[in-house]
């Protein structure tokens, strides 16, 4: 393990888990990460990035959001931001644990034409489906347009196809009482904006809803 690492630092954890009234044991569960990693993080040597992002993670669900350049603050429940180098496995984690906790459908409006491709084929840093590993937790509904190419195999994703104009030009995920926001960013980067209102949920559920009827499946 090499010392020093200025975006996460021993002092920011401890501050961290001392406002959350979490010993290094409770850290350890929440995290994953052995309590012996913890404790020689926060002695000063720095473990390799992966384990460095279970911590910050188990922190961030704790409800806690560190900022530049050494501090940190409650999150904005109602607003998460995700857009560093784990963003889809923290859009994911979420993902699981409101479906799991709320149950319902998973619902996606694909404006983006090779997004629906990347969604159903090749999505995250592993090169898997989205929509192949979220239809084992809820049956999906998707409207994209008539030219996104490929085809789901998944009988727990439902697709219709259908006029560019009726899809529009943004995407957007509906899951339990969550709504994201789908911002593609270029150079296979995505930024996830997720909203965590009922009524915003409700509202864009609604939405989908009646363009859903309103459309006949063009084949998926």
């Amino acid at each position: 393990m090499s010392r020093i690492f200025p975006s996460l630092c021993a002092q920011r954890v401890k501050a961290a888990r001392a406002f959350l009234d979490w010993s290094q044991d409770d850290l350890a569960k929440a995290s994953g990460v052995a309590v012996s990693t913890i404790r020689n993080f926060e002695t000063g040597y720095m473990p390799r990035g992966r384990t460095t992002a279970l911590i910050r993670q188990a922190i961030e669900r704790a409800g806690l959001e560190f900022i530049e350049p050494d501090g940190f603050r409650r999150r904005n429940d109602e607003i998460m931001v995700l857009d560093d180098a784990d963003n889809d496995t923290r859009l994911l984690e979420d993902i699981g644990t409101e479906l799991r906790r709320n149950g319902g459908d998973f619902i996606a409006v694909m404006g983006s034409d090779s997004l629906f491709e990347s969604f159903h084929t090749g999505w995250g840093r592993d090169k898997k489906g989205l929509f192949g590993i979220v239809s084992k937790l809820a049956p999906i509904l998707c409207l994209c347009s008539l030219e996104a190419t490929g085809t789901c195999v998944d009988k727990k994703v439902i697709v219709k196809r259908v006029q560019k104009e009726v899809v529009g030009p943004m995407s957007f995920l509906v899951y339990g009482n969550k709504h994201v926001l789908v911002l593609n960013e270029g150079a296979d980067k995505l930024r996830y904006i997720v909203f965590s209102s009922a009524e915003i949920a409700q509202a864009y559920r609604i939405h989908f809803l009646r363009l859903w009827e309103a459309t006949m499946t063009a084949g998926s």
